[in-house]
């Protein structure tokens, strides 16, 4: 897959209630900035204007955990749900398979591990303040 990098402009702007500009830093980033931009039932979004405090398995300390997207759109109830969006290939939201190089396999777990200890702060944090943390992949953003 081809690493993007670069800065989204928004097609309706009026929507978008983050700080500018919004950069992107994977064609899958890219890919959700323009679903949340174009999506009717998409009120308002950020990107990365949640910053969620998380103790990192690596060195016990305390870190930020910038979310990739914030949200808030219409259901099927016409309801509004506030959502925190994380977007990630697939492959980063399982552990690492045992067939990696020694070298790999420590690394990849070491992020596996990051990125369990950051979604489980997340999840917190949406249900204290009325959101749902979810994680996107290539999966979802394959069909749009």
């Amino acid at each position: 897959m081809k690493t993007y990098k670069g800065i989204y402009n928004p097609r309706f702007p009026q929507k978008y209630k983050g700080s500018t500009p919004i950069i992107y830093r994977s064609g899958l980033e890219l890919r959700m900035s323009k679903w949340l931009d174009f999506n009717s039932k998409v009120v308002e979004w950020t990107s990365e204007s949640v910053v969620i405090p998380y103790m990192s398995p690596k060195d016990g300390r305390l870190h930020r955990y910038f979310v990739d997207y914030s949200c808030a759109m219409i259901n099927k109830y016409n309801n509004i749900d506030k959502l925190l969006i994380e977007v990630k290939p697939k492959k980063q939201t399982r552990p690492p398979s045992k067939r990696l190089k020694p070298k790999n396999y420590l690394y990849e777990s070491a992020m596996f591990q990051t990125n369990i200890a950051k979604w489980s702060y997340a999840k917190r944090w949406a249900e204290k303040h009325g959101y749902k943390f979810i994680v996107i992949t290539e999966d979802f953003l394959k069909n749009l």
